[in-house]
């Protein structure tokens, strides 16, 4: 766009770029030289990766319920002292948090499995040396949740 006439006029026969005087010709230029978008309402897709099952449905039953129950009950015992610890400390280092859960009881590499997977979900936050509080609400839970612990590992009371 130019508004200078003579500098137009330059622009056009020197180098051969087209000049626009006013805004209102470089849009009706840009609308003829963009064609229409068409819109689609909705496209139904199927996931690439997804493999029809040839047999019904297979459903966790019997000891394999009972072996996932067992694993999801002690993650979320780990988890809710994780979150807690955390929320209560306000901003412990991996290793306060890590010699605070083997004190009680949770040994090392379960701790900081469950302290990434926490962190992946957002629900504590890791910035590297430290875990910070990432979910307020569910930090006070489990806060109060896991506080008698917290007060004896904090007190050094095993």
């Amino acid at each position: 766009m130019c508004n200078d006439g003579n500098l137009a006029v330059a622009l056009e026969k020197v180098l051969a770029i087209r000049v626009f005087r006013t805004v209102a010709e470089l849009v009706e230029h840009l609308d003829e030289a963009v064609p229409s978008v068409k819109t689609v309402k909705s496209v139904k897709t199927r996931d690439s990766a997804y493999v029809q099952p040839t047999e019904g449905t297979v459903q966790a039953d019997g000891p394999l319920a009972a072996v996932f129950t067992e694993a999801e009950s002690q993650f979320r015992t780990v988890a809710t002292k994780v979150i807690g610890l955390v929320s209560y400390l306000g901003s412990p280092t991996k290793d306060q948090l890590y010699a605070l859960l083997e004190r009680s009881g949770i040994p090392l590499a379960v701790a900081k499995n469950v302290a990434e997977q926490l962190a992946l979900a957002t629900i504590i936050q890791d910035t590297g040396h430290h875990y910070i509080p990432g979910n307020k609400e569910a930090g006070a839970q489990a806060t109060a949740a896991v506080e008698p612990e917290i007060i004896r590992l904090v007190m050094g009371d095993d």
